[in-house]
């Protein structure tokens, strides 16, 4: 994976340091003079991939005429795929979440989990767990929703233990009691629930937690629904808090979760709503909560919209006398928002089902070599012919 910033946007040493200078340029298209080698040496940072500077494009050609140059004579995994990662454009999103939301603080938020990644578990199921967007989200004031140990510890190792526990939320309501005690031990006190089980398992193992309760909200317009697996409908709510008083637990919000890519932003106005009346419940039970967790489903193209409804149902439900009378904190559990739009991936096309009648782009030469490189993206395709 190459890993790259615009040329002059971001300064870099934000990877090493919590503080980071905010200062960006203008990002320029590209020129076709522009396709060379960046002068600059890539940065170096043990165990990481360089941190190269330049334009993703210019990495793109780059690494494409590359992997010719290898395949040429014969070098193994030559025309093996790869990413260009973009942290300008995870810096650019961050802007604009704070520009839209500036009340809502994000924290990175966990992934669609797919049939392979159960099978087969990373270390870390972030929707992207790459440590550089880790490392830049982190100095630009971000939290974390981690959804398992490996997530939590891999946060927590990054720039030798500068991320405090208080910005992460055990975003998992249904965990195991190993889970909890280990995240008592790395100090990460909040966490969800939304069944009784883990009100018992929580009172066990982590007795001082700051608990949030996650409630079911319309997820039917996303991509990816979690209401079949995760969230107290409001007809158990009382019951749970009552629980959770009967076993001296600290219950400090609510939080909900309208679905991974959601495409329908209206729905976070029922979710807010909903909301409003676990707060409400809560008061009857003798809690004071001061936590509001509007979860994720944020996307890209349509995150403007989402923020508009957001704000107006946050002022309507959530005034902000109140939310300053009672210190409620908001916060949030973006995902791909920051990343769809940040990576390229770049692969070799080794074989295509073509006509045999010389259609344009079929060769009958027999030639070993590939043609042509294909670039993605969630946002963007292109085609490379190397000739």
């Amino acid at each position: 994976m190459i890993v790259c910033l615009p040329q002059r946007s971001l300064d870099t040493h934000f990877l090493t340091k919590k503080t980071f200078d905010n200062r960006l340029v203008n990002h320029h298209q590209i020129k076709n003079t522009d396709l060379v080698d960046h002068p600059a040496h890539p940065i170096l940072f043990s165990g990481l991939p360089p941190l190269h500077s330049g334009q993703p494009i210019v990495h793109v050609h780059n690494g494409i005429l590359n992997a010719r140059l290898l395949a040429s004579p014969g070098e193994p995994d030559a025309e093996k795929a790869f990413f260009v990662a973009d942290l300008g454009e995870v810096f650019r999103q961050h802007r604009r979440w704070i520009s839209c939301l500036p009340e809502i603080q994000p924290f990175y938020g966990s992934c669609l989990l797919s049939l392979s990644l159960l099978i087969h578990p990373p270390p870390a199921l972030k929707c992207n767990p790459d440590p550089y967007i880790i490392r830049l989200l982190a100095s630009l004031g971000a939290g974390f929703d981690c959804a398992s140990n490996g997530e939590i510890n891999q946060v927590l190792s990054i720039g030798q233990g500068s991320i405090d526990p208080s910005r992460i939320i055990f975003a998992n309501p249904c965990k195991a009691l190993s889970f909890i005690r280990a995240a008592a031990r790395s100090g990460v006190d909040t966490m969800t629930f939304d069944n009784t089980d883990e009100l018992y398992k929580i009172a066990k193992a982590h007795p001082r937690s700051k608990l949030v309760i996650r409630i079911l909200t319309d997820d039917s317009k996303s991509l990816c629904a979690f209401g079949i697996k995760f969230g107290a409908p409001l007809a158990v709510v009382p019951s749970l808090l009552a629980k959770a008083k009967e076993l001296n637990l600290d219950v400090i919000g609510v939080s909900f979760h309208v679905g991974s890519g959601c495409y329908d932003p209206s729905v976070y106005r029922d979710a807010i709503a909903r909301a409003r009346a676990v707060f409400n419940m809560a008061n009857n039970v003798g809690y004071e909560f001061t936590l509001l967790d509007v979860g994720g489903g944020f996307e890209d193209r349509l995150f403007e919209s989402a923020a508009a409804v957001l704000r107006e149902a946050i002022r309507e439900h959530f005034p902000e006398e109140e939310r300053r009378e009672k210190g409620i904190r908001l916060i949030a559990e973006p995902g791909r928002y920051y990343v769809s739009t940040a990576f390229r991936l770049v692969v070799n096309v080794i074989a295509r089902r073509a006509p045999l009648d010389g259609a344009k782009g079929y060769s009958e030469g027999g030639d070993a070599q590939p043609e042509v490189m294909c670039e993605w993206s969630f946002a963007r395709s292109r085609h490379y012919r190397l000739t």
